[in-house]
């Protein structure tokens, strides 16, 4: 089982203007804890061990993190310096990268076990695959994959093949304040949890 995950968390968030001018965006609050919180949960409920948070632009709001789940690590992310996701000490052969602002919905409770628990490697995605998965937010890839030049989530889930089956009812993301009043309001009646199982 893949027991790895990256969350690409160092973006200045802009789209959301005076609501992440001063907190960096996965943080903000969605249904009474920080929005990231709902995906890290969700992967510490399917057995991920080590959830690096690659942080950036107020990097060190992420501390709660931290301090709050021991499988959470941060690093500072420096494409110049230590080649972003390729720079993290003790990065996995094959690893679960995704986008901290956004939340995947499943459409069964356990399609994110399922995904972390096949051991297929992972393979460039033909046209047709990329149209499934691409914006999907999160994929899971091996260092191969990274070193190919692909930096943001975006990129990896367009053009690397997921690793398992799994059907993603929606994606919340929270770009703009719309998108985050979404969040929020679905995330408030989440009954659902996660299971392995």
């Amino acid at each position: 089982m893949i027991q790895q995950a990256v969350l690409l968390c160092a973006g200045k968030g802009t789209r959301l203007g005076d609501i992440s001018a001063n907190q960096a965006k996965p943080l903000i609050e969605a249904a009474g804890k920080p929005f990231v919180s709902w995906f890290i949960e969700d992967l510490i409920n399917v057995g991920v061990k080590d959830i690096v948070i690659l942080t950036g632009h107020l990097g060190g709001q992420f501390e709660l993190l931290r301090q709050t789940y021991s499988q959470v690590r941060l690093v500072t992310s420096n494409l110049m310096v230590n080649k972003g996701v390729l720079g993290i000490p003790g990065l996995a052969d094959k690893f679960l990268v995704a986008n901290g602002d956004c939340y995947p919905i499943f459409k069964e409770s356990t399609d994110l076990g399922n995904l972390l628990t096949t051991s297929r490697r992972s393979t460039v995605c033909t046209k047709e695959k990329a149209k499934v998965v691409v914006d999907c937010g999160l994929a899971v890839v091996d260092k191969v994959s990274v070193g190919m030049g692909l930096i943001n989530c975006g990129q990896f889930s367009s053009m690397i093949d997921i690793l398992g089956h799994f059907d993603l009812d929606t994606n919340l993301h929270i770009n703009n304040p719309e998108g985050l009043e979404g969040a929020r309001t679905w995330l408030s009646g989440k009954t659902f949890t996660v299971s392995s199982q």
